[in-house]
């Protein structure tokens, strides 16, 4: 049995001005005082001042024990309960590596640890009230028991999950003795925001963060491979012909300093190759960019690390070639429109606005080539008629001279003609007085497949131009989508003479003149007319060559319809980008539904992030379309995934419309989903279906067995974050643990419960009235004793 100032120990609490010996000289001096003045009294006998003194005694120990504050807490109550959590580590780099004293693994070593600290940990919870919880941490983060390990088998090591999981688990937690991080430090895990950055948010809790490095770092020197770690194309949803930039990550395991040659090969054929000098361990960067292919469909992506020459897939005497090759998957939609655009760059300010129209539109991208006066032509614009090496869609003449075109390459008109009649692509000609009959244009193969005659029936040219204001007005024909501006044919006219109102009625404008065209040849359409000498003149004429178009439009000052008011503005950029997209033969595309992957290539057990979208045929987003998702593996089995509708659904709008799936087993998946919705026509509701599947690739990591070193630096940076001093060793952990009941909390811990409680504001208090009757009639039996023995 443990006695009472060893169950429940003695506090105070002293009233000032009082101290101990001020309270103790003063009961001494009291008691002698009273003990003089008693016996110097008639009746003071000896055995009656003993009576009296003793009773004043009793009145002086109660005055004393209220002046000092004298109380009785628990012992319990002094021992503020707070935790230790501790991460292990259970990855398979843990347990497949055998560095440690006598030849044992680092997870023989650290579960031999935990046991010499066992004792310790029970102490720590039996006599401080400090729980130590254990939680373990590789693939994912659990719960662990250190009497039933069980295996280190995760198959990487992901640091800034552990953090992150009891960051949120903890920083409610006021008594936090500080966070013990177990590990080898061979994190093989990207991670936003990376671990330092997570180990860091502890310094506020407060809870400081020690680390514990099993392992060694000379293991690395007995490594020697080549590890393609990553492989990313941005993005993987690209328009036709659009840019491609990938980023590889390169491991390089005692091979620093060897240069390799980086491939890209889309469904096996190189289409792209990077050589780099290796001069880090881990995370050697390389960025590739390329073209993607002019055809719609889905690619096989594969980046191969080669020897510099680009002859062998693995360097010599490499441990494996196996890790030096990535594949994943390259989605190309038709929405990728790639323009030349040929111009005077004295003609301002129509082609530079013509250009801004076209750029609002991530699908098309424009290159320029400038043509100043009679200057001659740089060999960068001379490479822009390079047709072979530059597949145009679209090739826009502005106010241009044919001979000015053959300086750059004497075969470049037979070369457009020849992209026009047997590529599939698309010319459009501009009005201007060097354009059509008015230049020299007239016997070149760009005559033969233009829409227009540039001479007349009688064999001469068609010149001329308007010099007055022209208002554009729509054909039948242009309204179908050309020239389709609003959700119907008539809304879409009523739209053009608003835009084109006379200039004194409002603010919108006509054309400051157009070019004369001649006569439409046979199969061509007019497209849009305007009225000149009494009768209708074509404007815009468009025509099928073979596999291209071609159109002819007799303006070149669209720049004044743009005026506020009028909705002059989308009109002109919705003709442009109408004009290019119908000159490339995407105007009526199918390919409307898409799905974003966030990644083609991920881990086994990771999360895949990705979107779906359906549009309309104009490119506008369908809001109230419903989706209907799945994912197939390699052997045909089915999960149905859930997607949100409308708005939230896009990948841009996360986290509210986030679809994910976690794949369980390697392979080549596929993502096959189907929506249907609705976008306005007029009054009507047009229904609008999509169908559409992209693929992904999970593979199995083996990053926990390639990478065979101990990090310590990792682990010291994340103590150093954490607010300690850099990473200790194993067996600096068990006095780490009995050091910690010394240490002060990071909180100020509550004040016990007191009995009695001399400073109590918590109304009348029953002892304390209790106390002051006690201390009354003390005084009074020995004021009664007195009176009674003639000793006042």
């Amino acid at each position: 049995m443990n006695d009472l100032s060893d169950t429940f120990p003695l506090t105070n609490d002293l009233l000032k001005p009082w101290s101990m010996p001020a309270l103790v000289l003063t009961a001494l001096l009291l008691m002698g005082a009273a003990a003089w003045s008693y016996l110097r009294a008639p009746g003071g006998k000896r055995y009656r001042v003993g009576v009296v003194l003793g009773i004043r005694l009793v009145a002086l120990v109660l005055v004393f024990l209220a002046l000092s504050g004298t109380s009785c807490v628990n012992r319990d109550e002094l021992k503020v309960p707070s935790i230790l959590p501790v991460g292990v580590d259970v990855s398979q780099s843990m347990s497949a590596v055998k560095d440690e004293v006598g030849r044992v693994s680092r997870w023989e070593h650290l579960l031999q640890t935990l046991k010499d600290c066992k004792d310790v940990i029970k102490r720590l919870r039996d006599e401080h009230n400090i729980k130590v919880v254990f939680f373990k941490f590789g693939d994912e983060v659990a719960e662990f028991d250190p009497d039933d390990p069980g295996e280190a088998d995760g198959k990487r090591t992901d640091t800034a999950s552990l953090l992150r999981f009891l960051y949120d688990k903890y920083r409610g937690e006021r008594y936090l003795r500080g966070l013990v991080i177990l590990s080898d430090g061979a994190d093989n895990v990207a991670s936003d925001p990376p671990a330092r950055s997570l180990a860091a948010r502890f310094r506020n809790l407060p809870c400081p963060v020690y680390t514990f490095a099993f392992g060694s770092k000379s293991t690395a020197a007995k490594e020697n491979d080549i590890i393609l770690t990553s492989a990313v194309a941005e993005p993987s949803l690209v328009p036709a012909k659009g840019k491609v930039t990938l980023r590889a990550l390169i491991d390089s395991l005692g091979r620093i300093g060897d240069t390799v040659r980086v491939a890209v090969l889309l469904d096996n054929k190189e289409v792209a190759a990077e050589t780099t000098t290796l001069q880090l361990r881990k995370k050697n960067e390389v960025q590739i960019s390329f073209d993607a292919p002019p055809e719609r469909g889905e690619y096989k992506l594969t980046v191969k690390v080669q020897d510099k020459e680009g002859r062998l897939d693995a360097l010599p005497g490499e441990l494996s070639a196996e890790n030096n090759k990535v594949e994943s998957f390259l989605t190309v939609t038709r929405e990728g429109v790639s323009v030349l655009l040929v111009e005077r760059q004295e003609r301002f300010p129509e082609p530079q606005i013509l250009l801004e129209a076209l750029a609002a539109d991530k699908r098309i991208r424009v290159d320029v080539a400038w043509l100043r006066g009679p200057e001659q032509l740089d060999p960068d614009q001379k490479g822009l008629f390079q047709f072979d090496q530059q597949p145009y869609d679209v090739i826009i003449l502005g106010d241009v001279t044919a001979a000015r075109l053959r300086e750059a390459d004497p075969k470049a008109l037979e070369k457009i003609k020849d992209r026009v009649f047997n590529k599939g692509a698309g010319l459009m000609m501009l009005g201007g007085p060097r354009a059509f009959g008015n230049g020299d244009w007239i016997g070149t193969p760009i005559e033969d497949i233009l829409p227009v005659r540039l001479r007349d029936k009688d064999r001469q040219p068609v010149t001329g131009e308007s010099k007055d204001d022209v208002a554009l007005k729509p054909t039948p024909e242009g309204l179908k989508y050309l020239l389709r501006i609003a959700d119907t044919p008539q809304a879409s006219e009523e739209a053009w003479a608003k835009v084109q109102a006379d200039r004194a009625e409002s603010p919108g404008s006509p054309l400051n003149g157009a070019t004369t065209l001649g006569e439409a040849v046979a199969g061509a359409q007019v497209f849009a007319e305007f009225l000149g000498k009494q009768q209708p003149q074509r404007l815009l004429v468009g025509r099928k060559v073979n596999t291209g178009r071609t159109l002819a439009f007799g303006g070149s000052t669209t720049y004044l319809w743009i005026r506020p008011k009028t909705g002059g503005k989308d009109a002109h950029s919705r003709f442009w980008r109408q004009a290019v997209l119908w000159l490339a033969q995407q105007e009526d595309t199918d390919d409307n539904l898409r799905i974003r992957p966030e990644t083609r290539r991920l881990r086994v057990g990771d999360n895949l992030d990705f979107g779906v979208q359906l549009y309309g045929k104009q490119g506008e987003e369908v809001k109230d379309a419903t989706y209907q998702v799945k994912i197939i593996d390699e052997k045909g089995g089915e999960t149905i995934v859930p997607v949100l509708p409308g708005p939230q659904n896009p990948l841009e709008h996360r986290p509210l419309g986030k679809e994910t799936f976690k794949p369980r087993r390697p392979g080549i998946y596929r993502i096959k989903a189907s929506g249907k919705g609705h976008h306005p026509s007029g009054k009507e509701q047009k229904e609008v279906t999509g169908e559409t599947e992209v693929r992904f690739i999970a593979y199995q990591d083996d990053a926990e067995t390639t990478e065979k070193a101990a990090n310590p630096d990792f682990l010291g940076e994340l103590a150093l974050a954490g607010g300690t001093q850099g990473y200790r060793r194993p067996g600096e952990l068990i006095r780490l643990l009995e050091s910690l009941p010394s240490k002060p909390l990071p909180n100020p811990p509550p004040r016990p419960s007191k009995f009695p409680d001399w400073r109590t504001t918590k109304g009348r208090s029953p002892f304390l009235v209790a106390f002051f009757l006690l201390f009354v009639q003390v005084l009074a039996l020995e004021w009664f004793l007195r009176r009674r023995w003639g000793m006042v």
